[in-house]
């Protein structure tokens, strides 16, 4: 752990005030970090070439924003996604909700067509009091419109309102948005690997398909709509984890000292009803560390998606790596799942997936 006072971060950093450092002219991504590595060269020669006025690189939901505002204005847009579904934690990590939901024109059109689908619902928490158990139930409720969702301040938490969507339909409809406008190009199944700046500018970068298809693409403008922020890092910005201390920028709330901290990990699950379900098998005492609480919303389509809040402290992603980790939440889903299943509220249920993020 870096014992710097002012923040703890990893050998580059990027603050959330100070997006783009200038960086060597020229400046292309170290090897450690290029994927094609030593010995690409003979497939670099293979490369096609995509011209854009906009590349996006992630197909989550700051992408597919991104990629609607300027493709149905006009530019040429590609987008690069690593998975086959858009919408990223909402559709992938079955965070498939709203709360509260989104004022902008984007979420109110996107809604507007799940609605036509019958993919969508406006709900109500029937467990606010948690006199069922320490879980919210946030439950589809027919008459409520999406206004009603938007509110929250001076609310009681029984007249709080959040939107759930269906994530295959959300995916879906975005993906029709983006067609529709004949501008966009969706570039699934595929992955940056590589970027090159000139100075504080990125001037290309290269991306790899699922079948080792190399492409570099040349834009006037690129975003970075990845989670990790991959982009900017890749041409040199300082990215930053934790909670940085109050001398970092001044901020009178932070800590004192940094902290090596992060959100915590949950892996949401779908759980569906069933008049024989099956029953959970207990784990055993040896997978521990999850927390007996829960927050289950109306999967539109059938079932509920169980989000278990809290499965690893955050750090643990770094500390452990991204497999490992998605091992371990898996573990502890079944556990929670054996918990949840115990209680009244629950025992019609069944275990249908698992988050594939």
């Amino acid at each position: 752990m870096n014992k710097n006072k002012d923040t703890i971060i990893n050998k580059t950093k990027i603050s959330r005030r100070t997006m783009l450092k200038t960086t060597a002219a020229a400046f292309v991504f170290p090897t450690a970090f290029n994927t094609l590595g030593k010995s690409a060269d003979k497939e670099v020669t293979d490369m096609q070439e995509i011209n854009a006025d906009v590349c996006i690189i992630g197909g989550g939901s700051g992408g597919v924003g991104a990629a609607l505002a300027a493709s149905r204005n006009g530019s040429k847009v590609v987008m690069v996604e690593k998975n086959q579904k858009l919408g990223g934690t909402s559709t992938l990590g079955l965070v498939c909700n709203w709360e509260p939901g989104p004022g902008d024109a984007f979420a109110l059109e996107i809604y507007q067509s799940l609605k036509q689908k019958d993919a969508v619902g406006i709900t109500s928490d029937y467990n606010a009091d948690r006199s069922k158990g320490p879980f919210g139930l946030w439950l589809s409720t027919s008459g409520l419109e999406y206004k009603q969702s938007q509110r929250r301040a001076n609310l009681q938490r029984n007249q709080w309102h959040g939107v759930v969507f269906n994530p295959h339909a959300f995916h879906n409809v975005v993906k029709g948005f983006l067609d529709k406008t004949g501008n966009c190009r969706i570039m699934f199944d595929t992955q940056l690997i590589r970027a090159e700046s000139n100075g504080n500018k990125v001037t290309g970068v290269t991306v790899k398909s699922s079948d080792n298809q190399l492409y570099r693409i040349k834009a006037s403008n690129y975003i970075d709509s990845t989670g990790g922020g991959h982009l900017c890092r890749m041409i040199g910005c300082e990215s930053m984890l934790g909670v940085e201390s109050k001398s970092r920028f001044n901020e009178p709330s932070a800590p004192e000292d940094p902290k090596r901290s992060l959100n915590a990990i949950s892996l949401c699950y779908w759980i569906i009803e069933n008049n024989n379900p099956v029953r959970q098998k207990s784990p055993g005492s040896s997978v521990s560390g999850w927390v007996k609480s829960a927050h289950v919303t109306t999967a539109p389509g059938g079932g509920l998606i169980v989000n278990p809040l809290a499965m690893l402290p955050g750090i643990a992603l770094l500390d452990m790596g991204y497999e490992k980790a998605m091992d371990e939440c898996k573990k502890r889903v079944k556990a929670h799942w054996h918990w949840l299943q115990s209680l009244d509220t629950f025992a019609g249920f069944e275990f249908k997936s698992c988050a594939s993020m």
